[in-house]
């Protein structure tokens, strides 16, 4: 049982660093927009609606995660992220390393923002 409640804490922890990874990844998608806003009014000389970036504001999303148990050995982890190369796998990898199988998995993509499901066994 206190193995168990070690893993648990272990992975609290880690989905809290990731929380703040995806907080740090927002702001510098912001800081990226604002910058690009600013290159975008030195040059004027494009009218096409493709070469208009997103008000971040319109679409930004809270980065979130939760952890809720489903039984004695089952879990249920939400997560909301913006999108990144390989950060799916990582997020596989990382619940692999605390023994956690992943039985079942839900994925909308929207905007740059992953909204992910994990039904998860750690036993």
């Amino acid at each position: 049982m206190i193995k168990e409640l070690l893993t648990l804490q272990d992975t609290i922890d880690y989905i809290e660093e990731l929380q703040k990874q995806v907080s740090d990844l927002q702001s510098e998608l912001t800081s990226r927009y604002l910058l690009k806003k600013t290159w975008r009014r030195r040059d004027r000389s494009t009218n096409s609606i493709r070469e208009k970036p997103l008000d971040p504001e319109s679409i930004r999303c809270q980065a979130q995660v939760s952890f809720a148990p489903m039984g004695s050995c089952k879990y249920q982890l939400n997560m909301v992220y913006v999108n990144q190369d390989g950060q799916f796998t990582r997020i596989l990898e990382a619940l692999n390393a605390f023994n956690a199988e992943v039985v079942d998995t839900n994925m909308v993509t929207l905007f740059g923002y992953t909204d992910a499901k994990f039904t998860v066994v750690v036993c």
